[in-house]
Formats: C-alpha cells, structure tokens, sequence
C-alpha cells in the first residue's frame, strides 16, 4: 500500500511540473518549419527519388542490353530543368520517361516486371515532384501538378491499355511496334482520371 502512494505521489509530481514546463514553452508546434526549409527539404526529397531511379535505370539498362542513354537522358535532362525551376518542362520529362517505359516492354526491350520495378521509383518520384509543385507554386499555380492514369484503346477497338502515372495530364496517343508482327498499334487516349 505504500509503495502504491509513494508511486501515484511520484506520477502527480511528474504531470504537475510536465504541465508547468509546457505551460512556459512556445505556443508554436515544435515542428513548424519556414516555407523556405520546407521547399528546401521537398527538393532534396525529389533528388533524392530521382537519383534512386537513375541507379535503377543504369542497372536495368546494363541487365537487358538497354543503350544507357536511352533510360537515363529523360532523367538527366528533368534533373537540370528541375534544378533550373522549371517545373511544369521538368514534369513533361517524367512523362516522357513514363511512355519510353511501356515501349520498351511493347518492343521486348523489357518484361513486365522490370517496367513494374522502373515505373515504381517513376511514381514515388512523380507523388514527390506533385507535392513540391503543390507547395512551390502558391495558388493559383500556373499548371496545377496531378497525378494522372490514362486508358488507351487500340484504333481497332480490340485492345486496351490502362498507362500511369503521368503529371498535369495525360498523353494523347500512344504508337507502338509489335514486335511479333511488325506492325505498328496506334493507341488513343479514351479516358483519364487525375488527382
């Protein structure tokens, strides 16, 4: 029974002098930053992302026999746009990268899974640049950034493709090389959803 009081004492003692302490502290949240040390943070954020994709896509290229270029100079050149802050010509780049993406599975360069892999680190690099945009760009925003998926049908109307994610919005048409017939599959945007 004593130690049970000496306890609850104890625990009145320590509420009594946590509430003083925080009744003299700032009345601000401890982690409220500058909009400034926030934009900053977003863009290492976005570098951060965009360097992991780039190793990725280097180690793709070099597993499948992909020219390096190919896989790496979208990513190259959304990087010094980014860094010039020009975020609406750096966006057009992912989407860019995104379309190569679905090529080169459409073409054999790729299987399914190494698209999957790549278009990943795309999305979580992609959901960052939209955050950044979203807190950048004081609204209105000059092109607000959404993340957006597109559903394709082949001008046969036989087949359906369903390609994400893209930024601002998504492609038009899609034209690929069947690698099995060697004729080419025209594919037009038939509906998209953005958020």
């Amino acid at each position: 029974m004593f130690k049970r009081m000496v306890c609850v004492g104890l625990m009145v003692c320590v509420v009594t002098l946590w509430g003083d302490a925080r009744g003299s502290a700032p009345t601000e949240p401890l982690l409220a930053q500058p909009d400034q040390q926030v934009s900053l943070d977003l863009k290492a954020l976005v570098l951060s992302r965009l360097e992991d994709l780039l190793k990725a896509s280097e180690q793709m290229a070099k597993d499948r026999s992909i020219d390096l270029a190919t896989l790496t100079d979208p990513l190259k050149e959304f990087k010094k746009l980014f860094e010039a802050n020009k975020i609406v010509d750096a966006s057009l780049q992912l989407n860019g990268y995104s379309f190569l993406l679905r090529i080169l599975r459409k073409t054999g360069g790729m299987s399914e899974y190494d698209e999957a892999h790549l278009r990943t680190g795309l999305f979580r690099l992609m959901t960052t640049v939209a955050l950044f945009g979203e807190r950048v760009q004081p609204p209105p925003a000059p092109v607000p950034l959404k993340l957006c998926t597109g559903l394709y049908v082949r001008e046969d109307q036989k087949a359906e493709e369903v390609l994400s994610p893209f930024i601002i919005e998504a492609l038009k048409k899609l034209t690929f090389t069947n690698t099995k017939t060697g004729a080419k599959e025209t594919f037009t945007l038939k509906e998209s959803k953005c958020f």
